[in-house]
C-alpha cells in the first residue's frame, strides 16, 4: 500500500490556511518528499511527521514555492545526528538549491557535503532508482526558458503501482508517454479554461484543469488529482472538476492540505 500525504496544494500565493504544493510518499520505504516550498516544514510538523524520517527529496524546479523550505530542513539536519539524505532534481535546480541554502545559512556548507545529490538531465529523459524498488523517471515539462521543470513518474515496483506528477507546466501532450497507464496523475491546474478563457496560461508557464484532464486521458491514467490552483478558485472547485470531467472520464479529486490518497 502506498499512502500520499498532501502537505500543500496551493500555488505560489496560496489562500489563507493553505500551503505551497508538496506531498510525501509516506508508507513506501524510503520516504520521499516531493518539492519543499516555504510551508512544507510547518505542514510536516502539523501532520506529526518527523523531519528525520525523510530519506529522499525530489525537487521539480528552482522556483521559491518549490525549494525555499529546503534550507530550514537542512538546518535541522545540522543540529542533529547526521541522517542519510538524498536530494534529486535537475542539474540547475540542485545548483540553485545548494546556493540558496548556503547563502542564507553559511554553516550549511558542513551539511552539503554529507548529502547525496543526484542531478538529472533537464533537456531529455532521465531516471534513477532508489532503494526497495522505487524507480524515478523524468522528462522536461513545458515551461518558459530559464526555469527547467522536470515532470516525474514514480514506479513502485514491489506493488506494481505508478504515480505521475506535473508541477508547473503549460499543456504538454508529450508527457503522455512518461505517464502512460499511471494509477494516479497529480497535475497542476493553476488556471481554468472556463473561468478565465481570456488568459493564455502558457504565457505564465502554467496550464488549466482542461489541459490536465486531456493529458490524463491521452496517457490512459486511472485517476487525476488537481493541485496548484490559483487562490481565486478556492470556492469554484465544482467548476474546475466539471472542466476536467468534460475531457477525462476517470476519477477526479481536488485534494486539500492534509488529505491522504491510498494507491
Amino acid at each position: 500500500m502506498i499512502e500520499l500525504l498532501f502537505l500543500g496544494t496551493g500555488s505560489a500565493w496560496p489562500r489563507r490556511g493553505q500551503g505551497n504544493t508538496a506531498f510525501l510518499v509516506r508508507e513506501a520505504r524510503p520516504r520521499l518528499l516531493v518539492d519543499c516550498g516555504p510551508t512544507a516544514l510547518s505542514a510536516l510538523a502539523g501532520a506529526g511527521i518527523e523531519w528525520s524520517g525523510i530519506q529522499h527529496i525530489f525537487l521539480t524546479h528552482k522556483h521559491g514555492d518549490h525549494i525555499l523550505g529546503l534550507p530550514i530542513l537542512l538546518l535541522r539536519f545540522l543540529q542533529a545526528e547526521p541522517t542519510p539524505l538524498t536530494i534529486i532534481g535537475g542539474e540547475t535546480t540542485l545548483e540553485a538549491a545548494r546556493r540558496v541554502a548556503t547563502i542564507v545559512y553559511p554553516e550549511l556548507e558542513e551539511v552539503i557535503h554529507h548529502i547525496q545529490w543526484i542531478p538529472l538531465a533537464e533537456d531529455q529523459g532521465a531516471e534513477c532508482s532508489l532503494s526497495l524498488g522505487m524507480r524515478l523517471r523524468t522528462l522536461p515539462a513545458a515551461y518558459p526558458p530559464g526555469v527547467p521543470v522536470l515532470a516525474l513518474r514514480i514506479e513502485f515496483e514491489a506493488y506494481g503501482i505508478s504515480l505521475a506528477y506535473s508541477a508547473d507546466t503549460a499543456a504538454a501532450p508529450h508527457l503522455a508517454d512518461l505517464y502512460r497507464g499511471a494509477d494516479l496523475l497529480i497535475h497542476e491546474a493553476n488556471f481554468s479554461a472556463v473561468l478565465d478563457p481570456q488568459v493564455d496560461p502558457a504565457h505564465y508557464g502554467h496550464g488549466t484543469a482542461r489541459d490536465a484532464a486531456r493529458l490524463a486521458r491521452l496517457a490512459g491514467c486511472k485517476k487525476l488529482a488537481l493541485i496548484h490552483m490559483a487562490a481565486r478558485y478556492s470556492d469554484r472547485h465544482d467548476v474546475l472538476r466539471a472542466e476536467a470531467a468534460a475531457e477525462f472520464d476517470g476519477e477526479i479529486v481536488i485534494p486539500e492540505d492534509g488529505d491522504t490518497l491510498i494507491l
